[in-house]
């Protein structure tokens, strides 16, 4: 099975930020098993690197998004994608339509929503963020 993950489960795991960590932990575990094929917007790596950067460094920022890269597929992120996640009518902007490609079946594995309503794909939340 596929899953797209968000920015913010990487962050959990990379920052071991509690009580998120545990979830994105098993995230990558099942990832690394093999039982699921992990994919990240290609925005994902940008964001990631200068949150990283601020809070560990450039060399600690530049080690994680090789360790990303090895492990996760990345999904292109064009006008198209943006303009589909616009009309999800969601609260928050996201961009779970670069889901829509990715072989079935797939799902979203967000800390953000509240609601998965209008998804193009079905949302894994666990431990949601307020």
């Amino acid at each position: 099975m596929n899953i797209l993950i968000d920015t913010y489960i990487v962050l959990d795991l990379l920052l071991e930020r509690k009580p998120y960590v545990e979830s994105a932990t098993a995230i990558f575990d099942h990832i690394e098993r093999g039982t699921l094929t992990g994919y990240i917007a290609a925005t994902t790596i940008t964001n990631i690197f200068y949150i990283l950067r601020k809070a560990k460094g450039r060399d600690v920022a530049l080690a994680s998004i090789q360790r990303l890269l090895i492990g996760l597929q990345l999904c292109a992120v064009d006008r198209q994608t943006v303009e589909t996640a616009l009309n999800l009518g969601l609260t928050g902007f996201y961009v779970p339509s670069i889901a829509k490609p990715l072989k079935q079946p797939s799902i979203w594995a967000s800390q953000a929503l509240k609601t998965a309503s209008n998804l193009p794909v079905p949302a894994w939340r666990s431990s949601m963020r307020s």
